[in-house]
């Protein structure tokens, strides 16, 4: 409930940590269940399916997560219209999300990154990166285009290389950790399944 409320707000951003087989992508099915029935446009990286030699190159990476992003909402990719080498490629970026892959979508769009704690392998480009989502999560506050952006960022916890606190991507939006279940879960959880453990 809490997780459908935010993608609900403007701009939002959510952060979800837990140990492996936690229910992490259970609770991504439902988020992603949850957008579309309320005519939201959903797409997902998976940091699992990025191959190494784009994850060396931040410029690269970016290039490659813009016409990803494009096929996924099914749109033509146009990046060599918005790509200005004397801009930087995180300059650029922004331009095609914002001047293009936005304004084509007339809903909010969930953007979901799982695996996230595999792209810490490269520090240099994560670090980079998250601070490009970041730059665009706070101009949601001043810029109505970015306030369909909702961001949703899902990592495991035993995997975690931390970055600097005022970098990282749980410090901000609402966090979510799946914990163990306590001993009144695990009963509710029984009960539920009609387990009788008497």
């Amino acid at each position: 409930q809490l997780t459908y409320q935010e993608i609900s707000n403007l701009g939002s951003w959510i952060s979800i940590s837990a140990p492996k087989s936690m229910g992490k992508s259970s609770l991504l099915i439902r988020i992603i269940a949850y957008a579309r029935t309320q005519g939201y446009r959903t797409a997902t990286i998976d940091f699992q399916q990025v191959e190494t030699n784009i994850l060396t190159n931040l410029e690269t990476f970016l290039r490659w997560f813009c016409v990803n992003l494009s096929q996924q909402l099914e749109l033509q990719s146009k990046l060599d219209h918005y790509w200005q080498e004397s801009l930087g490629c995180k300059s650029s970026c922004t331009l095609y999300i914002k001047q293009y892959l936005l304004k084509q979508i007339d809903s909010p769009l969930v953007l979901v990154f799982h695996e996230v704690h595999r792209f810490f392998n490269y520090p240099a480009i994560a670090e980079e990166f998250i601070l490009l989502l970041r730059s665009w999560y706070e101009e949601a506050k001043r810029l109505q285009i970015w306030q369909k952006l909702r961001l949703v960022v899902i990592h495991s916890t035993e995997i975690y290389v931390p970055l600097q606190l005022n970098q990282s991507p749980f410090n901000v939006g609402l966090p979510i950790h799946l914990d163990d279940f306590n001993l009144e879960e695990v009963q509710q959880l029984a009960q539920r399944y009609g387990l009788d453990w008497a």
